[in-house]
């Protein structure tokens, strides 16, 4: 294979490695088990929240615990990832809709329905 080709586990030497993320996740936005989270958190409640309560959804549903147990720590740090992270990977794939400035994040409407291409069975 030339320096210069694609493959599944191989990426050109010319694209940093923050590029060959930013690509992957373009093509897969569900390949992390938070971003599944996300998704099953939003459809618990009821489509939208705030991004603390989301954060709070997502860590309740990683330990398998309530939505109330989770610490303010916990909380602010897994609002943190999706914030930098999640929120704008989910968005540019036109998964939610997240408005940073207003901390309000909703599921685009083609994922309000259970029947969506993703199930909600790998949120862990």
């Amino acid at each position: 294979m030339c320096g210069g080709e694609w493959s599944a586990d191989r990426v050109p030497a010319s694209v940093s490695r923050s590029d060959s993320s930013h690509a992957e996740e373009a093509f897969d936005p569900f390949d992390d088990s938070d971003r599944r989270r996300t998704l099953v958190a939003l459809r618990r409640v009821d489509g939208a929240a705030s991004l603390d309560e989301l954060a709070e959804h997502i860590v309740a549903l990683a330990g398998g615990v309530d939505p109330g147990a989770v610490t303010t720590d916990r909380r602010d740090r897994a609002a943190a990832a999706l914030h930098y992270s999640h929120l704008p990977a989910l968005a540019d794939a036109g998964v939610v809709e997240y408005d940073p400035s207003e901390g309000r994040v909703a599921l685009a409407d083609r994922y309000h329905d259970p029947a969506a291409p993703f199930d909600g069975t790998g949120a862990e």
